[in-house]
């Protein structure tokens, strides 16, 4: 049997097993350059025939124990393609629409995103919601390093499914890269630097922090007849719209303010960088501010720093309390609130047609279709976006990903490291428009509905 308070191991057959039974993307990201993701209302009259297509769907489904070994096969031949990854999502409606008795019992995900907006995370109604995330009972997720097979799949999952759904719609994403050829969000920053790795031997423990994780913090065990080891896992979705224009303005302005307060001596050595880096918690290039007081080059992900806390900063004076990744991860800092880690998969989107052209700041139409997997999205991911939004009372909202009023106003250190702060208030840059909380349940489960 395998065990969550160990790491996966590939070697292991037990493991090799759990892993033939999850499905792909949650222990590990598909890598795939394009994402599509169909959201689905079922025909609740078709229920039966519903079922009988999501039994026949579980067998095209990408497992976990494929992902990792075609991740495998691609770092020894980098023209290696391993195909299209597909992955199966349900909301608490479509298992009820099912008429399923194995609902997950998480007390976020029996309520819905929805439900939890005003009360629990402060963010936009659902009112100003797209109507593509309304009212969504499953998601697919088609993912691929070539457009057009993603399209052909498309168009086979309308063919196959035909009048089964009341709604198909689609909410395409793609991954943003820098000259490096580095993954970067729209603002510019790097992204998914900082993972907790489930992998044995797969990332080197830290001197000061460790992102090996164990997969208690991720997987739900499940009870399937006639099998065993089957995990599955809850996930969020997010479309996060952001205002490049407003961010890079405010970058700007907070930046002119920080290099008046630099003494004549010391100008030469002043980085305006280090302005984006108080907002985001890192510079663009995803070094951390609390370690570094200038950007520093980096052409490969080999050459990130994550190996940092916050321990010597206690007064926020080289990474402010409210900048994005302090916030939201505050490394055992004891500043904020106690870390609840998730395993982030999130992608770009442009709807704007920037296509990588980073001059063009638009304040609309991109952004980040954020998704993370966890145990508990009540005890997890709720918990992280309550400090983004709230600052818990005691900060300032998340300077980058923020979007509730402000219990506190802004303050940013004057001197990188030095005593005294600067009181600025910046706009807030993001702008949910939908999304849902799913579960991924096990292949044999989706098999054997």
């Amino acid at each position: 049997m395998f065990s969550l308070s160990e790491q996966v191991d590939t070697s292991n057959p037990l493991h090799l097993h759990m892993l033939a039974n999850l499905q792909a993307n949650i222990l590990k990201h598909h890598g795939r350059r394009f994402a599509w993701h169909c959201f689905i209302q079922f025909d609740k009259s078709k229920s039966d025939d519903i079922k009988k297509w999501i039994n026949q769907f579980a067998c095209t489904i990408t497992d976990a124990a494929k992902q990792l070994e075609d991740a495998a096969i691609h770092k020894l031949n980098s023209d290696y393609d391993g195909g299209t990854v597909c992955c199966f999502f349900l909301t608490k409606k479509g298992y009820e629409k099912l008429g399923s008795q194995n609902i997950p019992s998480d007390e976020a995900f029996v309520a819905g995103l929805k439900n939890r907006q005003a009360e629990k995370l402060f963010d936009a109604p659902y009112s100003a919601w797209e109507d593509k995330f309304k009212e969504v009972d499953a998601m697919i997720l088609l993912a691929d390093m070539q457009q057009e097979k993603l399209q052909q799949s498309y168009e086979d999952l309308k063919t196959q499914t035909g009048n089964l759904f009341s709604k198909l719609e689609v909410q395409k994403g793609e991954i943003l890269t820098n000259e490096h050829g580095l993954g970067i969000e729209h603002f510019g920053y790097a992204d998914g630097v900082s993972q907790p790795s489930f992998i044995k031997d797969e990332v080197a423990p830290g001197k000061t922090w460790d992102d090996n994780s164990l997969p208690e913090i991720l997987l739900v065990n499940e009870n399937v007849t006639g099998h065993t080891d089957c995990f599955g896992s809850y996930f969020v979705f997010l479309k996060l719209e952001q205002n490049v224009e407003r961010f890079k303005a405010a970058e700007d302005e907070l930046g002119d303010l920080l290099e008046k307060e630099v003494h004549e001596d010391k100008k030469e050595d002043f980085d305006d960088e280090v302005a984006g880096a108080y907002l985001v918690g890192r510079f663009e290039t995803s070094n951390p501010v609390v370690k570094y007081n200038k950007e520093k080059e980096v052409k490969s992900d080999k050459e990130f720093d994550n190996d940092f806390d916050y321990r010597y900063d206690k007064a926020g004076s080289k990474c402010p309390f409210h900048a994005h990744v302090r916030l939201t991860n505050p490394r055992n800092g004891g500043v904020s609130h106690t870390a609840a880690r998730i395993a982030r998969r999130g992608i770009p989107y442009d709807e704007a047609g920037r296509n990588n052209d980073l001059d063009f700041k638009p304040s609309q139409d991109v952004g980040l279709l954020f998704m993370c997997y966890q145990v508990s999205i009540t005890k997890q991911f709720e918990i992280i976006q309550k400090a983004a939004n709230t600052g818990l009372g005691k900060f300032a909202i998340d300077a980058v990903i923020g979007q509730g009023e402000n219990p506190r106003e802004q303050t940013w250190p004057k001197q990188w490291g030095m005593p005294g702060e600067l009181k600025h208030e910046i706009s807030k840059f993001i702008t949910m428009k939908g999304g849902e909380y799913f579960y991924a349940p096990s292949i044999p489960f989706l098999k054997n509905l």
